[in-house]
């Protein structure tokens, strides 16, 4: 039972790219219907998350313009954010990475993202190596400081323990879930999946952990095996891209790659697609790939079986807890594997519908409605000053 009134904070400010942004608005418009007479605050920074947010009349918008930089954004939480939710009367926030230290009420620490607690750090450079530990001593230092810190898989939770130490009535669980514009379009969609001919779609930005060049590896290697057409389609946020093809940038390295792997005409570069549009294309996709070295929750994976795309997934971090038998799994950094993978997703229908299958059964209860209310429970628990409830570890 939800208590029936509560006022509530929403820390999104650091949500700026298409993962935490799409989090954040799911989550955001989901508690807003399940709790009609809460009211909810919402800090945000980025226009494309406040374009996703459903109007209602127990949702208001605090709308920072004047937080370009990170580190704006970092002083806006720990600084502005605290003077705001106090004029506000909050029972209780939703903070992301590193919680509000100086927060006046009780709070709940979204944990998106769990690069920083990795050992050693995956980063490109010694530079971003130092700022991945300075991330993690930040996020140690937010913790002891939040009522509850929900991570987004067990195994996420299990790394993050390494850092925080035995937490009990501290850590729960709570898992992202499919936006309902995917839940739509498989329940009117009854297109056919095309036998030829077969593109793969991956999504993402380009960023060091996602391992783009083994899947341009492994797609070199299908092609080497597959003699007929076939396409990598890949769709994501590519601002060095962008630039190059404006004629204003130096030729990203993974277009250099494609090219001296001879596969540059057969990589579609598709950069940012809305969600009606991805919807589409993972439905008539062969299959969904993904080659990253960690996620906290594959989504994009979990809106492709949702979509009846099958799933070629890395055998690391999250993947097995979420996807389970629901895709074909391929060591992280094993180019030939992933594309015997494809080889086989392509030539063995039977195949593809068992995936499909499981995938059906799998994504069943992945929605943010279960979520949300997860979410509420726990703000109500923490702000009569007791301990989180719901998926505790």
């Amino acid at each position: 039972m939800i208590p029936p009134r509560r006022t509530i904070a929403i820390d999104a400010i650091s949500s700026v790219l298409g993962g935490g942004i799409t989090v954040m608005a799911c989550l955001t418009n989901e508690l807003v219907r399940l709790a009609p007479r809460w009211r909810f605050h919402i800090f945000l920074t980025a226009s494309e998350l406040a374009e996703q947010l459903d109007p209602a009349a127990n949702l208001e918008l605090h709308y920072g313009k004047y937080c370009g930089s990170g580190w704006g954004r970092l002083l806006r939480q720990q600084l502005a954010l605290p003077i705001q939710v106090s004029r506000l009367g909050v029972d209780a926030m939703i903070s992301q990475f590193p919680g509000v230290m100086l927060c006046p009420v009780p709070q709940v620490m979204m944990v998106l993202n769990s690069f920083y607690l990795h050992e050693p750090p995956i980063a490109s450079s010694r530079r971003q190596a130092m700022k991945v530990r300075v991330q993690r001593f930040m996020f140690e230092v937010g913790f002891r400081r939040v009522q509850c810190a929900a991570y987004s898989s067990h195994e996420m939770a299990g790394i993050a323990r390494r850092w925080t130490g035995p937490s009990p009535g501290k850590t729960v669980i709570a898992y992202e879930a499919v936006r309902p514009t995917f839940w739509r379009y498989a329940a009117q969609t009854d297109e056919a999946r095309p036998g030829v001919p077969p593109y793969f779609m991956a999504v993402g930005t380009i960023a060091t952990h996602k391992n783009y060049e083994t899947m341009l590896r492994g797609f070199a290697d299908f092609c080497g095996q597959w003699r007929g057409p076939a396409r990598l389609k890949i769709a994501g946020s590519f601002e060095a891209l962008d630039a190059y093809r404006a004629g204003g940038g130096s030729k990203p390295g993974l277009i250099g790659l494609a090219e001296e792997l001879g596969i540059a005409d057969r990589v579609d570069w598709l950069g940012s697609v809305n969600a009606d549009g991805l919807c589409g294309l993972l439905a008539r996709a062969t299959a969904f790939v993904i080659t990253s070295k960690l996620e906290a929750f594959p989504l994009t994976a979990m809106e492709a079986i949702t979509v009846g795309c099958p799933v070629l997934v890395p055998r690391n971090t999250s993947f097995p807890e979420i996807i389970g038998d629901a895709g074909l799994y391929h060591p992280t950094m094993d180019a030939q594997a992933l594309a015997d993978n494809m080889l086989r997703v392509v030539q063995d229908a039977d195949l593809r519908q068992r995936l499909v299958k499981a995938g059906t059964e799998r994504v069943r209860n992945c929605t943010w409605e279960r979520t949300a209310g997860q979410y509420l429970h726990i703000l109500a628990a923490i702000s009569d000053g007791g301990h989180c409830a719901c998926g505790l570890l």
